[in-house]
């Protein structure tokens, strides 16, 4: 998902900077807006990514039960 998020959103940034600077590209300040959303976006997608991935890892399988009784010792902790 991230790497999807990622070029997806590159795309459109490139598109939408040709398409408004048309006759005349602006190359240097959109190679500067889209090289800084291609550091910047992975890194602000990256926990988003994987709570995802954590989800779908979870729903193919299944909980051991070791590991729900540790889910619900930390749980009881918590509310101690």
């Amino acid at each position: 998902m991230n790497v999807l998020v990622s070029y997806g959103t590159l795309l459109v940034g490139m598109g939408v900077g040709v398409f408004l600077t048309y006759p005349d590209v602006a190359v240097v300040p959109l190679l500067a807006v889209v090289g800084s959303l291609a550091i910047i976006l992975p890194i602000f997608m990256y926990p988003i990514s994987y709570a995802m991935w954590l989800g779908v890892d979870i729903f193919m399988r299944d909980l051991e039960p070791a590991e729900l009784a540790d889910a619900a010792a930390a749980v009881a902790a918590k509310t101690q």
